[in-house]
Order: C-alpha cells, then structure tokens, then sequence
C-alpha cells in the first residue's frame, strides 16, 4: 500500500543475526516483497556509524558470523585477538568466557566499546532468551568501561542511517512500527521528528 502510493519502505532490526539479504527473503515469505537494501538493521548501521568514526580500524567482535561479515564489508580488520582499537559489542548466541577474556585484554590495551543495540532479551517461541544487553553488561562489568554508542532502536543512529538511506527528511517521514517493543522507539536526534502511526 505505501509503494503502492509511491513512497519509500525501509524495515528497521536490531537483529543482527542474519544477513540483510536473508531478512528481505523471509519478508518476501511472509508476503512482503523486499530488496537486501530495503532492510536496515543494527549490524549495517554499526558498521556504517564506525565507518565514520574510525575507518578501517582492526576491531573484535563478539557477535555471529553475520556481524563480522557486515564490518568486514565495511572496510574493517576483523582480529580474533585484543590488538584492536574497538571491541564491537552485538547479540551472539556463542558468546563465551574466551570471547569475554579476549574484550577484556583489548580494553586494558586501550579499545573502546560499541554496541548494536540495548534489547536484554530476545523473544523466541516458548520465552525468551539474553539478547546483546547481558553480552554490553559483562563487557562493562569486567573492563570497567562503558560502551560509547548503542547504535540500535531507540537511538537515533539508527533513524539517521534510515532516513539517510532513503533520501527523506525525518519531517517527512512516517513511521510504522509492527511488532515492536515500546522501549525500542526512537526520535531523531536532530530534534526533528518522524510522525507515527
């Protein structure tokens, strides 16, 4: 309905488990025609935002091989050491103590932290499990650093990249939200905001 009316879609995640191009292929399933480059979700826009802060920098990511393939095609050294200026922060069903060790020694050598997105847990059938805020917790807790930049719905780094993406300012742009948790709305951070419905 809203192509239809000639505008523009884009389908925002903090999931950053599959690729973009696996995404708009189970829309499609579900029936609802989408591109790889109509998805959005935290792991481009990490990569992207990072791109701008620190390009090309040797990062470790604790995140699943979707995420490392993102920062890779974003121009970054993937290291599976602590000789990195940025330990990359996201939801990893793999996450262990050799991961949590080796974001400890990165942060004692001086890396910073980022992260994808603020969710605690993740909704599956049955319950949920720990999503990329138990992985941030125990990154903090054991460097005693804080993570710079969650990048993920509700911050606004990931409405920026959106609107960026599609051409359109955050006053002319309307959003609508299926499926989403309340404490994953976002405003622009330029103080201009998108009308929902």
């Amino acid at each position: 309905m809203l192509r239809a009316a000639g505008r523009r879609v884009a389908f925002l995640s903090n999931k950053p488990l599959q690729t973009r191009a696996d995404y708009a292929d189970k829309l499609t399933r579900l029936g609802v025609p989408a591109a790889p480059d109509d998805v959005i979700n935290s792991s481009l826009v990490l990569a992207r935002y990072l791109r701008r802060l620190d390009p090309g920098a040797p990062v470790y990511v604790i995140g699943e091989p979707p995420m490392l393939a993102e920062m890779r095609a974003h121009g970054f050294e993937v290291r599976d050491d602590e000789r990195v200026r940025w330990v990359v922060i996201a939801f990893d069903r793999t996450f262990s103590y050799a991961k949590l060790n080796t974001a400890l020694q990165a942060a004692r050598g001086g890396a910073r932290l980022i992260a994808t997105n603020p969710d605690r847990t993740c909704p599956v059938e049955g319950g949920e499990i720990p999503d990329c805020a138990g992985m941030m917790a125990a990154v903090e807790a054991v460097t005693g650093k804080k993570v710079e930049a969650v990048v993920g719905k509700p911050s606004p780094i990931i409405l920026e990249v959106a609107l960026a993406a599609l051409g359109v300012p955050a006053e002319e742009s309307v959003i609508v939200e299926i499926g989403s948790r309340r404490t994953s709305r976002w405003v622009s951070g330029s103080g201009s905001r998108p009308s929902w419905c």
